[in-house]
């Protein structure tokens, strides 16, 4: 049986369109959202649907990289949520990461248009409590 580790070479060898980082970015998306999300019938965090885990991923790239997103994503070969569902499905495909039996990869195509939801610029405020300064990124219009 495998490590994890010896899948994830496999997985960048066999599939080397996508920088490493774009997988890295995936599952620590994934971590956040499931930490969140908590079905109404369950205690324990729960299967992220593919809208969850485009609509996260989202989130989570503006949180990390602001106005760089969109720059940044294309350095790793991302440059559509088709590209997220195809790093998504190669995980899958090589054990690193489950999926529920409804799951199909074309339903990340066409979830949100990158040059709309990665156009941002920054919004600041000063929050006198921290003494700190405070950025949120908006889309421009």
């Amino acid at each position: 049986m495998k490590t994890a580790a010896e899948k994830f070479r496999n997985l960048l060898q066999e599939c080397p369109h996508y920088d490493k980082e774009v997988y890295n970015l995936i599952y620590e998306t994934l971590d956040c959202i499931s930490k969140r999300i908590v079905r109404k019938e369950e205690k324990t965090p729960q299967h992220v649907t593919i809208k969850e885990l485009a609509g996260g991923f989202r989130l989570y790239i503006i949180e990390q990289f602001g106005c760089l997103a969109k720059t940044v994503l294309n350095e790793f070969g991302v440059r559509t949520t088709r590209d997220i569902g195809q790093a998504v499905f190669n995980l899958i495909e090589h054990d690193l990461l489950g999926k529920q039996e409804q799951d199909r990869r074309e339903d990340f195509n066409n979830l949100y248009d990158f040059n709309k939801v990665f156009n941002l610029k920054p919004k600041f405020k000063y929050n006198p409590k921290t003494n700190e300064w405070e950025t949120k990124y908006i889309q421009k219009r």
